[in-house]
């Protein structure tokens, strides 16, 4: 059923991939013993030190951040990774980036202080550590006056050929009225064996196993 549903235009042009088929192939067939997953869409990657995103003067956020062009999801039921898009490598658009005019920005990936690095970081498997939540969707804002994200999910498309989705775990604050909208994601740090096991994979991936 998966199968033809993938090739049934009414279908097909109204979902974005295959995830909808998974499940629209077992109703349709009859059997709705199944679940959906109890966490929203993450980010997936590496959590931005604060030093590189401080405040303008010069303090942390309260908030997290994770900016990656993999977005996945994570198990409501242990934590652990299901998924994630967009293959292993750090950007999976190297083939039409423009390097120079993205390094050229220099507000993201900091630590990366050459050009030549910049292109060999983005060919690279990416290093999965963490996974961030955001609380909310992108139709819901909570604008506020302590320089916290205002939404959870912010495309920075300066980045990886405008395919960059930067997720935050809180967003909110005080706002011009005295109130405080403050909402909460999650924040999911894999632990060590998660890691090796990613890393080994990445590996394979881009062939450097």
């Amino acid at each position: 059923m998966m199968l033809q549903l993938n090739f049934y235009a009414p279908v097909n042009g109204r979902i974005h991939g295959d995830k909808e088929i998974f499940w629209l192939a077992f109703a349709i067939s009859g059997d709705e013993n199944y679940i959906f997953n109890g966490y929203r869409a993450a980010a997936v990657g590496t959590i931005t030190p604060q030093l590189e995103r401080a405040k303008p003067d010069g303090t942390g956020h309260e908030s997290n951040e994770i900016c990656s062009p993999h977005p996945g999801h994570v198990s409501s039921d242990d934590d652990a990774l299901v998924w994630f898009n967009s293959g292993f490598l750090y950007c999976g658009q190297n083939d039409v980036v423009d390097f120079e005019n993205e390094f050229s920005h220099k507000s993201r990936l900091k630590h990366i202080s050459n050009l030549e690095d910049f292109k060999t970081f983005y060919q690279s498997p990416l290093r999965i550590e963490s996974a961030i939540i955001p609380p909310m969707d992108l139709d819901i804002q909570a604008v506020n006056v302590d320089d916290e994200p205002s939404k959870g999910w912010f495309m920075d498309k300066r980045y990886c050929n405008s395919y960059m989705w930067c997720a935050y775990d809180k967003i909110g604050g005080r706002t011009k009225d005295g109130k405080y909208n403050r909402l909460e994601g999650k924040v999911i740090n894999f632990d060590d064996k998660a890691q090796e096991l990613f890393t080994y994979y990445g590996d394979v991936w881009v062939g450097l196993e």
